[in-house]
């Protein structure tokens, strides 16, 4: 079979016609990975089945990978003798007690070391004086992060420390996995199996045949099964649409994107998030190349054990703006005399941070001239591109085959350089109507609209943490849901930066959209913010609360989420007439109710 290849007239950008081409060359090449193997029932012992171990996977999931990795681990357990749960790490206060003996936890870090929403109960438990002795239970810890963050695993590694302190004892050793995790947690789960089996623990263990296992391929009828699209295949869709939300006199950029989902059998559920696999910004990519004085065309390795050209292999592959610590490290050894050296410690982490804020790879190269580096050594030294995900702003319900985001373009300067989001501007502008688009579904179980129609909604989104809402109302007029919906939005100024005001004002006006409040920070000399508008309404918002109201908060998670937390567990104690610790216990029951659900990034 020949293989398509993009032409050279085509209105792509370099990058997207390589990523394209290498889509279809993988089309026409590869097969798409073989999904997991179905738990094999219980070997027969004469009449009775062999018992399975009890085993408890549990999980601490802010956007969904987390979770996603617990249920997989969870699918697989029956293979290795166990019978297994999987529950978020709030669940486990009341099953500790179980008899169960073997736990595994996988959680990912928020904020500066904090746990996930559904962890957090867990946490305020296992840290108490009443927290009970875990002697004679068995764990292991898979922590997810980002080490572009200060507190990498932050909460991974805090949960590990607390387990073992209570008498808990490590089946396998803790394992870190940085944003792009597959490799290293399908490796680290693999290990996990072999410990179990090792120490003796578990039940039979099932051969394996794997020539019996379901062929991802073909079928029964021997026709070629649909392929599968997910983080490690994203789907190339079409770019349908890019409008600019911001009247003119805005000081910001956000962008309405439509993306085309037809022919993907992609779907997802109002509160999941896209993922998009950007491209990086070619400009920068030159100006890297030409710092390390190295030529394009040179033959490079990718993070898939593939080979292609430098400027290839940064454009679509690795990460060039955030420069990762080997970087620094290697910089430094490289050239003594470099800013950085005297804070690549771990007691100078701070200065280090305040030092890097607002520069990226290319500053430290420019620092550092004539370093030596290969093009080998320096991709080597590198992270692999990771996608960027976007909360999803609209309902399949509402709009087949569609995808639509709400995306706030970067563009800022800093150190006398202009700066660009990578995938904001991806996004925004160096991708064509009817281009590809890679993406993928992440789904987000932990920010779901309520099971009852009936329920009321509270929806607090400042900036672009409105675009779930917007979905939420789509997908709930679509039902026919009969709940009250309230609406708080924050901005800059209503005249230029009120994101959906038509689409908003004419749901109040169909009454699918009850109660609407704003806060436009600078159109007056004070700043008034969402959680200013909250408590000004403090005592309808109690009333919601008091009559089944679920709440929702999406947005920043180092400021706006904080604040409004706060301002709910104030308007709790005023209106509630309750203590600062009832009020705390209030809120901790909404969230184990899922009646306080938060997306926050």
């Amino acid at each position: 079979m020949s293989i398509p290849q993009i032409p050279e007239t085509a209105p792509f950008t370099l990058a997207q016609r390589a990523w394209l081409n290498g889509y279809l060359l993988g089309l026409v090449g590869t097969s798409p990975s073989a999904p997991s193997p179905l738990a094999l029932p219980e070997i027969q012992n004469g009449s009775s089945p062999v018992k399975k171990s009890p085993l408890l996977v549990l999980y601490g999931s802010q956007t969904g990978n987390a979770e996603q990795l617990a249920r997989r681990i969870a699918a697989e357990s029956a293979r290795h003798g166990y019978q297994s749960e999987c529950l978020e790490l709030d669940a486990l206060p009341n099953r500790w007690n179980s008899g169960v003996e073997d736990y595994v936890v996988i959680t990912s870090t928020w904020g500066d070391g904090d746990p996930p929403d559904n962890a957090a109960g867990f946490w305020s438990w296992i840290q108490s004086e009443t927290a009970p002795s875990l002697s004679g239970r068995r764990y292991s810890v898979l922590a997810l992060g980002d080490s572009t963050y200060s507190e990498f695993c932050g909460f991974g590694k805090k949960c590990d420390a607390r387990l073992s302190a209570l008498g808990a004892s490590r089946i396998l050793d803790r394992t870190e996995c940085d944003a792009d995790y597959d490799a290293v947690a399908a490796k680290w789960i693999e290990s996990l199996w072999q410990a179990f089996q090792a120490n003796g623990h578990g039940g039979v263990r099932h051969s394996e045949n794997p020539d019996s296992r379901p062929s991802a391929q073909a079928s029964s009828n021997g026709s070629t099964a649909p392929l599968v699209f997910d983080r490690k295949n994203p789907f190339p869709a079409r770019f349908l649409a890019n409008r600019r939300l911001n009247r003119e006199g805005s000081s910001k950029d956000t962008r309405h994107f439509e993306i085309s989902l037809a022919g993907s059998n992609l779907n997802y559920v109002v509160g999941d998030a896209l993922a998009v696999q950007p491209c990086n910004f070619p400009r920068m990519v030159e100006e890297l190349i030409h710092a390390l004085g190295l030529v394009p065309e040179i033959v490079v390795p990718t993070p898939t054990k593939g080979e292609t050209s430098l400027r290839d292999a940064l454009l679509t592959h690795y990460e060039v703006t955030k420069p990762p610590l080997k970087l620094l490290e290697e910089l430094a050894a490289r050239k003594p005399d470099v800013p950085w050296q005297p804070w690549l410690v771990p007691d100078q982490k701070s200065e280090l941070e305040r030092y890097l804020y607002g520069r990226e790879t290319i500053d430290l190269l420019m620092e550092a001239p004539n370093s030596g580096l290969s093009a080998v050594q320096f991709v080597s030294l590198l992270r692999k591109l990771p996608a960027r995900s976007y909360s999803i702003a609209s309902s399949l319900k509402a709009h087949p085959d569609e995808v639509h985001l709400t995306v706030a373009v970067v563009r800022y300067e800093s150190h006398g350089r202009l700066r660009h989001g990578v995938c904001s501007t991806f996004l925004a502008d160096r991708t064509p109507d009817n281009a590809p688009v890679p993406v993928y579904v992440q789904t987000s179980n932990g920010f779901r609209i309520p099971e009852e129609s009936g329920r009321s909604m509270i929806m607090i989104g400042p900036g672009t943490g409105i675009a779930p809402f917007r979905a939420f109302l789509e997908e709930r007029r679509a039902i026919g849901a009969v709940g009250r919906h309230w609406v708080f939005f924050g901005d800059r100024q209503a005249d230029c930066d009120f994101l959906y005001q038509e689409e908003f004002e004419a749901m109040k006006k169909d009454g699918i959209l009850h109660e609407l409040d704003t806060a436009f920070s600078r159109d007056q000399a004070q700043r008034i913010y969402v959680q200013n508008r909250m408590l000004e309404r403090s005592a309808m918002f109690w009333k919601w609360l008091e009559e089944g109201a679920h709440v929702y908060v999406c947005g920043d998670a180092k400021r706006m989420a904080k604040d409004v937390d706060a301002a709910l567990h104030r308007i709790v104690e005023q209106e509630g007439g309750r203590s600062a610790e009832a009020a705390e216990a209030y809120v901790r029951e909404l969230k184990k109710d899922r009646r306080y659900q938060r997306d926050v990034y």
